[in-house]
């Protein structure tokens, strides 16, 4: 687990390699519930992937008090941005 666990998306120009955008994500949101990566006990990529405008991804999270939840998120680029991931549960 990195001390300050963070998950960074840029989105940049080719081929000159230029950042257009950036988020830097410490935490989702599922429902109503704010998981904090770095209050937890780990939080780890299961899977990433990209199909037209959108970019996927899954998470394990592991709460300190026990336990852990598979969470599948996308990122969508609205207008060219990245916006903010919409995540919930894995069924």
């Amino acid at each position: 687990m990195e001390v300050n666990p963070i998950l960074e998306i840029d989105k940049i120009s080719t081929p000159e390699f230029i950042v257009i955008d950036s988020l830097k994500i410490k935490s989702v949101i599922v429902g109503n519930e704010e998981l904090i990566f770095n209050e937890s006990s780990g939080v780890f990529v299961e899977s990433f992937s990209s199909k037209n405008n959108d970019i996927f991804f899954s998470l394990e999270y592991f709460y300190l008090e026990g336990g852990s939840n598979y969470i599948d998120c996308v990122i969508s680029f609205d207008e060219g941005l990245i916006g903010a991931p919409k995540c919930g549960y894995k069924d």
